[in-house]
């Protein structure tokens, strides 16, 4: 399959996507053709920065991916679909994962995390957590979008030489 027909096939629909609450306040903007457009190099940017938006710990990846998108002109379903990389299922996961890079980057003993549903101790763990999370955060992002460019580079590269030759092996056997 070919990597457009990929995206194509899992991309939401134009008048959909402009119609979602959390993007139309870009109005004129989602128009651009170049936000709908799907090349290597849109595709490319636009899973590196969704991947990157991501692993932000606030909950506002979509408008922000619709800025992004709009902003940097790559493909708009693309990169609102890859940063939802992050979601219910999957943020407490990388939560953790994104403090205890963090901790043991800045040389910190692991966290006290006996639970308990009371403000206070959700102020205490913010405050004690929030550099090493942060920190932790901001590398995974970095770190899945450079993964991320350079898999969806490599990956279409791959198709095109897949391509390439099954032409070229077509053009042997018929003599063309």
């Amino acid at each position: 399959m070919h990597p457009k027909e990929f995206f194509k096939r899992y991309q939401p629909a134009k008048h959909k996507l402009s119609g979602n609450r959390l993007v139309s306040f870009l109005g004129h903007r989602l128009h651009d053709p170049s936000l709908w457009h799907i090349n290597r190099r849109s595709a490319s940017w636009a899973v590196a920065t969704g991947l990157f938006i991501a692993f932000i710990p606030l909950p506002v990846h979509t408008p922000l991916a619709a800025v992004s998108a709009v902003a940097l002109r790559v493909n708009l379903p693309v990169l609102v679909l890859s940063s939802w990389a992050t979601n219910p299922v999957t943020v407490v996961p990388f939560s953790v994962m994104a403090y205890k890079i963090g901790a043991w980057l800045l040389g910190l003993p692991p966290l006290n995390a006996d639970f308990e549903p009371t403000l206070d101790w959700v102020t205490r763990t913010l405050v004690q957590s929030w550099a090493p999370f942060s920190l932790g955060c901001l590398l995974l992002g970095a770190a899945s979008a450079v993964v991320g460019y350079f898999s969806v580079q490599c990956l279409w590269r791959l198709h095109l030489l897949r391509r390439l030759k099954a032409r070229r092996k077509q053009r042997r056997e018929t003599g063309y």
